[in-house]
């Protein structure tokens, strides 16, 4: 099995990875960093990954806001195999005052992925939500937006009122 010391990164990288809990590429990391390093272009995995921000889960998969034609879809996610069409993974409830998903964080070894949900009207009233990737589920942990996990334990998110919060987060 590759691990991401094999694949000839620069040490400050290799110590970036490291830190956020990483140890073993996902199979298409493993086929496109040294790709990505000899300067070749990459072939494309997915039709699209729309506006509204994507991330590259260690459970090998891309997940990706998916907004299209005016209407949002919720979160998608293409196949580490790629070449594929995209899957819907979350889908937005209009009925409890969702208009949107978007800007995914994977969290590590692939937990799961955290993200932001819209609410109608202002993004004052936005939550902060982890999708579960096994089950395909999600629940609202807090009131904010953009909310990423750091290796500290703890979850940064911004609050309606433009304040920056960490509070710790266990991964369990």
């Amino acid at each position: 099995m590759t691990k991401f010391e094999d694949l000839a990164l620069d040490p400050r990288v290799l110590k970036a990875v490291a830190e956020a809990g990483y140890t073993t590429p996902t199979p298409i990391q493993a086929q496109a960093i040294p790709h990505a390093l000899q300067g070749k272009p990459l072939l494309p995995t997915a039709f699209s990954i729309g506006g509204d921000g994507a991330t590259w889960s260690a459970d090998g998969f891309i997940y990706f806001g998916g907004l299209t034609g005016g209407g949002t879809t919720g979160l998608m996610r293409v196949s580490p195999s790629g070449g594929s069409a995209p899957v819907q993974v979350t889908t937005v409830d209009t009925a409890r005052g969702e208009q949107d998903h978007f800007w995914p964080s994977a969290l590590p070894q692939g937990r799961g992925v955290l993200f932001s949900i819209q609410k109608q009207g202002s993004f004052d009233k936005s939550d902060v939500a982890v999708l579960d990737t096994k089950s395909m589920t999600h629940r609202v942990l807090v009131q904010g937006l953009t909310a990423r996990y750091f290796p500290s334990g703890h979850l940064l998110y911004v609050t309606a009122g433009d304040d920056l919060m960490a509070v710790p987060f266990d991964l369990d």
